[in-house]
């Protein structure tokens, strides 16, 4: 039996921008011959400022067969419905994903992930549904008590509807890279500080989407 308890936030000095979700995950795990099977239920909720901004609720799924003793492939889906309150109703709707990963343990200070997936969203205002694929690559290699992670990630959306404000379908291309440093050697509670740098790059045929983006985050994780 699985269960799964989240919490999530990025707090600024201006509370009007804290960004916080909580979520709840339960489900059985299912062993059939080597393969593992885990179907979850979840729930959740979502604050943006000091004001509800969605609450979501659904079903997800994932076998994983092991590939050798080094490497497993892992074939998932899931069922998202989104209720989102006030001026952004119109963004109320379900979300479909499909995904498979390949990850492999390279050498015992190394390790690989890459995964491919397709998404959907449908949404009260049509001009806000999209669907689109993804591509997503991870490497992790430790040294010494200290983990260093590379992400690489390559996502399309493309609208179903012509945007209301502009009259054409929305369509993005979004690249996104970032590495981070997990100090093993240090904990707080079990937990270790992990220290992260990205860069977002959106391009899209709608000004308001095409943008560029620098980041830095400070987190505690737990490796398992």
């Amino acid at each position: 039996m699985t269960l799964q308890l989240t919490t999530t936030g990025k707090l600024y000095r201006d509370t009007t921008f804290n960004d916080i979700s909580l979520s709840a995950a339960a489900g059985p795990d299912i062993n059939v011959g080597a393969i593992r099977l885990q179907p979850l239920m979840f729930a959740g909720r979502r604050f943006f400022g000091r004001d509800r901004l969605y609450d979501f609720y659904g079903g997800s799924a994932s076998g994983q067969l092991p590939m050798g003793g080094r490497a497993i492939l892992i074939l998932a889906g899931s069922l998202t419905q989104f209720a989102y309150v006030g001026r952004y109703s119109g963004q109320t709707g379900p979300a479909y994903s499909l995904s498979v990963a390949y990850e492999r343990a390279i050498s015992p200070r190394l390790a690989m992930r890459i995964a491919t997936g397709i998404s959907r969203t449908r949404a009260n205002d049509e001009s806000l549904s999209s669907k689109g694929p993804s591509v997503d690559l991870v490497l992790s290699r430790d040294v010494g008590r200290m983990t260093i992670i590379g992400r690489g990630a390559y996502r399309q959306s493309r609208a179903e509807y012509p945007y209301s404000f502009v009259g054409v379908k929305r369509q993005d291309r979004i690249l996104d890279g970032e590495i981070s440093l997990l100090l093993r050697q240090w904990q707080i509670l079990g937990l270790s500080p992990q220290i992260s740098s990205g860069y977002t790059r959106s391009s899209s045929n709608i000004a308001l989407f095409d943008y560029r983006r620098l980041r830095g985050d400070f987190s505690l994780t737990k490796r398992f």
